[in-house]
């Protein structure tokens, strides 16, 4: 495990980063409104497009890579053909900064939300909008679609995980799994558990069959825990204070830690293959990881 490229550009924290699913790409953005796109092995700049007028907040490719969504604190969010990058809908609804965005499964339904509470469901094909609420908490941070797409679930200030049927998005369960705030909920690749991290710093697994608890981690205390699942479900990669925790999805066993020069890390992603870990962070930077070679049994 080593750490393989640093892509760099002056004045600009990332805030979100995506791998296309073909394995070809990586983009990333952040503080200065736009996109970046990479090559994934070479590294190499492949385009820098202009996206927003605020820092990108959020970012999304669907499943056949022909889209890129991404969000911004100028409260919108913007689908775009890809590879070509050509803006293909401007979608307005949210009258604070976006937070988060998801695109489901089927690749049909974006789903976004924000500091206003608010949680719009858009569709992709056409840009209209199809339904919304209003979050239960205070001000929803994040979100993700069900492994079948038949609802999503919202964390934020409040600590509890509230779900939400779709296309409809009636609230129709809430689990108060955290304290005072909830953050990054993630499906494991098989739809059997749903992680979540909280201001309480710990790490929770729940089983989405009964809701009950699995395992509990404690983790070291940060002012963000970005999560990623590799691609084959066999790692759970977690982000914090100046690391990145990988843990076994068998056990939810700590087996690596990875060091980090920034304070804050903003968004993790894997490429399609499993063997790259994409960190954007405060630093200004992207780190590529190569952790191709860890064996997820032995404690690294």
């Amino acid at each position: 495990m080593r750490e393989s490229g640093i892509l760099s550009l002056p004045k600009n924290p990332f805030y979100a980063c995506a791998a296309s699913p073909e394995n070809e790409y990586i983009a990333a953005g952040g503080k200065d409104a736009k996109v970046y796109l990479f090559s994934v092995g070479q590294w190499l700049p492949r385009g820098v497009f202009a996206a927003h007028t605020r820092r990108i907040t959020g970012m999304a490719f669907n499943e056949a890579g022909t889209r890129l969504v991404t969000g911004s604190a100028d409260k919108t969010a913007v689908i775009w053909t890809f590879p070509e990058m050509a803006p293909l809908f401007v979608l307005e609804g949210h009258r604070k900064p976006l937070s988060d965005l998801a695109v489901s499964p089927d690749g049909y339904l974006l789903a976004t939300t924000g500091h206003d509470s608010r949680l719009i469901l858009w569709s992709m094909e056409t840009g209209w909008e199809l339904a919304r609420a209003r979050g239960e908490q205070r001000s929803v941070v994040s979100l993700a679609f069900s492994p079948a797409g038949d609802y999503v679930v919202t964390t934020g200030y409040g600590g509890e995980l509230v779900l939400l049927s779709v296309p409809t998005l009636e609230p129709f369960r809430v689990l108060p799994h955290h304290r005072v705030a909830a953050y990054s909920p993630t499906f494991s690749r098989d739809g059997e558990f749903l992680v979540t991290v909280g201001f309480d710093s710990r790490l929770i697994v729940s089983a989405v069959e009964d809701w009950t608890v699995l395992y509990e981690r404690s983790l070291p205390r940060s002012a963000t825990h970005p999560l990623s699942y590799s691609p084959d479900g066999s790692l759970l990669a977690v982000g914090g204070h100046r690391s990145v925790l990988l843990f076994d999805t068998d056990d939810m066993n700590r087996v690596a830690e990875i060091p980090f020069p920034a304070r804050t890390l903003y968004a993790l992603a894997f490429s399609a293959d499993g063997r790259y870990l994409m960190i954007g962070s405060g630093d200004r930077r992207v780190h590529i990881w190569d952790i191709g070679e860890l064996n997820v049994y032995s404690n690294i």
